[in-house]
């Protein structure tokens, strides 16, 4: 339905967005397992593969192919 799984991987918490029972649980499991020091890791090293200057390059990529 979005982009999130792309970006959040398997390092975010999903629920489904109609039901409150699923954010409930969600928001369970991320406050239980939020800052257990493997979950911090793998986030940290899932977020190292975002910047800004790799989006800008793959932006401007984009443009160049475009443009021809």
């Amino acid at each position: 339905r979005s982009s999130l799984p792309e970006v959040g991987g398997d390092v975010a918490y999903y629920f489904d967005p109609t039901s409150q029972k699923a954010f409930h649980n969600a928001l369970e499991r991320a406050l239980s397992d939020g800052r257990k020091p493997e979950h911090v890791q793998k986030r940290i090293e899932h977020s190292r593969k975002f910047s800004w200057d790799k989006t800008a390059r793959e932006f401007l990529e984009v443009i160049r192919e475009v443009a021809g």
